[in-house]
């Protein structure tokens, strides 16, 4: 069966929005502060969300290949923040009820992809953590596209 799914660059940046303002919430500093003002990617950072959301989305493109029947555009202009900004992909499943599997697990490695890209350079633990659960994500993926 074949399945069309969107994923809306909106409903992605929320996600990373709220993840990062919760980790920096958490992240304290030396003077017992938060690190909310370093850590929050939230509209201001939409040039940087952007690259990152193209980047995971060409990730899960490569990665879904043997799946993928058709991908929505596969063209875009990175710097063009008016048109194509969802990602519409159509995965061909072997089993019916993997949908919603492979739907939250598409959502989740968009998320952590872009938070794993984004923290990599000034916080590499938590990069760490986000490309952990990224890789998971992804091999769950696998698993629900395979299952049946």
């Amino acid at each position: 069966m074949i399945v069309h799914y969107t994923f809306k660059s909106e409903d992605i940046r929320r996600a990373v929005e709220m993840e990062t303002a919760y980790l920096g919430e958490r992240i304290v500093d030396g003077n017992g502060g938060t690190r909310l003002d370093e850590l929050l990617m939230d509209e201001e950072h939409e040039v940087l969300f952007r690259r990152l959301f193209l980047e995971a989305r060409a990730e899960v493109l490569l990665f879904a290949s043997p799946w993928c029947r058709g991908a929505g555009s596969l063209s875009f202009d990175a710097g063009d923040f008016s048109d194509g900004r969802d990602f519409l992909v159509s995965l061909e499943l072997s089993r019916h009820g993997m949908q919603d599997v492979v739907d939250a697990k598409i959502k989740e490695y968009l998320v952590t992809y872009i938070l794993y890209r984004g923290f990599e350079t000034k916080y590499p633990d938590a990069a760490a953590l986000f490309a952990a659960r990224s890789g998971a994500a992804m091999a769950a993926i696998r698993r629900a596209a395979m299952a049946g």
